[in-house]
């Protein structure tokens, strides 16, 4: 039942959006989407060099995204004053069919996010992650979200994340040991971050879900130190976050096979 209740108010949003889309049509609708494509774009064309340039990334971990971000909007955001003048006053209707499949592009985009964050939201209230909220955020993902330039990469990244965040402590500790992440606590750069009073608390408010907090976290001297840190950047080329999540995943389905062993055998003993 839950199930169909997700999937029937992703589909009134898609017909909210794809009438919105008809009666605003392509061009209108297009033009206001223009600022976050210009910054989405230039993210994904010099995001890479820009992290490159000590000057932007000594400033803290997000500011070069961000910078670029920035003027990718007000790049946007000029180019939709001076086009918005040219819009033709009729809407003509290829231009509200094409309106109709941008709307419904955003529904789909919008519907994913919405799914991520209220995993995000479950997982640090109370740990326990709704199948059909993966479910559907899987889906989205893997099936149209990931496949959108300049989107994909950082939404593949965001469902990572997300699920090496909602597995079990005991599951992460034993693939940490597994993978050597371990040895990394040893590391003096680690012990400093690690004993901080501001990081901690930091930590302590991002998983309250104060965004903020994110952002004095990663401009703090001692985490930059431990990002440039060569034995953790030769960790974090060795092993991505896919491989991370990966490995937790093998650990909870074996964990799952052996749990349902257990009971067979209890019942057959019975």
């Amino acid at each position: 039942m839950r199930s169909a209740v997700a999937y029937v108010i992703m589909f009134l949003v898609m017909v909210g959006f794809g009438g919105l889309g008809y009666w605003r049509g392509g061009l209108r609708l297009g033009l206001g989407l223009l600022p976050l494509v210009c910054a989405t774009v230039l993210l994904w064309l010099f995001g890479g060099i820009a992290y490159r340039i000590d000057a932007f990334r000594n400033i803290g971990l997000v500011w070069p995204g961000l910078i670029l971000m920035l003027l990718g909007l007000a790049a946007g955001y000029t180019g939709q004053f001076f086009l918005r003048r040219k819009l033709p006053k009729d809407r003509h209707q290829y231009d509200r069919i094409a309106g109709a499949a941008v709307g419904v592009f955003m529904a789909v985009v919008i519907t994913w996010l919405g799914t991520v964050y209220y995993w995000v939201y479950q997982v640090s209230k109370q740990h326990d992650v709704s199948s059909t909220t993966t479910g559907l955020a899987r889906t989205l993902n893997g099936g149209f979200v990931r496949w959108i330039p300049g989107v994909g990469n950082g939404s593949d990244a965001m469902m990572v994340l997300v699920d090496i965040a909602s597995a079990d402590e005991g599951v992460q500790q034993m693939v940490i040991a597994d993978l050597g992440l371990d040895e990394l606590r040893d590391l003096p750069e680690m012990q400093e971050v690690l004993n901080d009073a501001e990081i901690v608390d930091a930590i302590e408010r991002m998983q309250n879900g104060n965004v903020f907090a994110f952002m004095t976290l990663q401009k703090h001297p001692l985490v930059l130190g431990l990002a440039e840190n060569p034995d953790f950047m030769a960790a974090v080329e060795r092993l991505s976050l896919k491989d991370i999540a990966e490995s937790i995943r093998y650990a909870e389905e074996g964990g799952l096979r052996n749990e349902g062993d257990g009971d067979g055998g209890g019942e057959g003993g019975g």
